[in-house]
């Protein structure tokens, strides 16, 4: 029997979980918002930033105190595509998996079956697989479209053939689109110091619809860690205890000014629908992702469309789209009401703010089922910092988008 997230209603700051410490290395590297360098220009207040393996560390030290610690997995490439999910729900997979095990993790916490949740992934995707290994895991329709033919792209390819109809949006003004989110995409990745050449990225073509630069790269060795803790009223005493030694390293129990500011679960949601080239017109819809993007945003009490849109274009809510293929975050867009299903639309969208504070899939790189945990600890380091943002968006989107997610930080004091 496969584990059933509960259908949560908004829970108020109270109840929503506090995301206390996440980090995130690619190859073996933390991310420059955990290095210590001011994130994209803003100040900082001198909190100490996590690591990996100390937020590995400080789970651990909470468990041997006796608390009661739910441990939860992202799958690396190594585990088949096509096995079944794990009915206790503490493995997940697809691109969707985080967004996934955020959803348990405030069911275990709210239902008291934790009173913290670490969430980690690992997976050595350029090191720890030959590059005809990793192909050929990764080939996860295989011989759909012919001999030679990796089925992640074909797929997607005809996926946004049928979007394109529903919305009527002809094939060069798509490929405008995509080029337009590849700049944007590149921006963010050059202020987070990393190096862009735009060039060889659009001469190669993959398919008919997508270059080199539209599609995910996951060419990297990855670790990514969070921990989740419940409200306080339902710790109990020796937990409480312990966190103040486990968490002593990122300011836990510090004043506000030394640890930066508090950043809380305020909601998430999944749905999902059959995946795969068989549900090709029922997937375009991205009717699942309208309702995981209600769903989420009526528990954090926000609203798709307009406020949010301000907010955005105000530098007050970051978001994280999943950029994989153009079409999902343009999908993203339409669906959380921050553009309309128009070329006008989409392209002033595009020029508004940034659509991830990664940089993207393809520049920050996608290690497999860990793109949206890589987003978390980027998205927690920005939240704890920068006095303006309030909020942030985390978007999941697992297989051909039969897997849709949405996580919704908040900051404060």
């Amino acid at each position: 029997m496969e584990y059933t997230p509960q259908r949560a209603s908004q829970p108020g700051p109270r109840a929503a979980p506090e995301l206390v410490a996440a980090a995130a290395a690619l190859d073996g590297v933390l991310v420059p918002e955990l290095r210590g360098a001011p994130p994209l220009g803003e100040s900082r207040t001198g909190a100490p930033e996590p690591d990996v393996q100390g937020v590995l560390s400080a789970a651990a030290a909470l468990e041997a105190a006796g608390a009661r610690l739910l441990r939860l997995e992202i799958a690396p490439l190594s585990d088949p595509w096509q096995a079944p999910p794990d009915p206790a729900g503490r493995r997940f997979k697809s691109g969707c998996a985080p967004v996934l095990a955020l959803e348990r993790a405030r069911d275990a916490l709210g239902s008291g079956e934790a009173e913290a949740v670490l969430i980690h992934g690992a997976d050595p995707l350029r090191t720890g697989y030959s590059r005809a290994e990793r192909r050929q895991r990764m080939d996860i329709w295989p011989g759909r479209f012919g001999a030679g033919q990796a089925s992640i792209p074909q797929a997607y390819t005809r996926l946004v053939e049928a979007w394109l109809a529903r919305h009527g949006i002809p094939r060069d003004a798509f490929e405008g689109l995509a080029d337009a989110l590849l700049e944007r995409c590149a921006a963010t990745a050059r202020a987070r110091g990393i190096t862009v050449d735009l060039a060889p990225l659009r001469a190669v073509r993959v398919t008919p619809l997508f270059r080199l630069g539209d599609c995910a790269n996951p060419d990297v060795d990855f670790r990514g860690a969070a921990l989740l803790l419940g409200p306080r009223e339902s710790r109990r005493a020796q937990t409480q205890a312990a966190l103040r030694d486990a968490l002593a390293p990122f300011g836990w129990g510090a004043a506000a000014s030394a640890r930066g500011r508090r950043v809380w679960l305020a909601g998430v949601a999944n749905r999902t629908r059959p995946d795969g080239p068989d549900h090709l017109k029922a997937l375009a819809r991205y009717a699942h992702l309208a309702e995981a993007a209600r769903s989420a945003l009526q528990q954090a009490g926000l609203a798709p469309g307009a406020p949010l849109r301000r907010a955005w274009q105000q530098g007050r809510l970051l978001l994280e789209a999943y950029t994989c293929f153009p079409v999902v975050p343009l999908a993203f867009l339409v669906e959380t009401g921050l553009a309309e299903g128009t070329v006008a639309s989409l392209r002033a969208a595009l020029q508004t703010a940034p659509l991830t504070v990664t940089g993207g899939m393809n520049l920050a790189r996608a290690p497999w089922n860990n793109p949206v945990l890589h987003a978390l600890a980027v998205m927690w380091a920005r939240l704890r910092q920068e006095a303006r943002v309030e909020a942030g968006l985390l978007h999941g989107n697992g297989g051909l988008g039969g897997w849709q997610g949405l996580a919704v930080l908040r900051a404060g004091g």
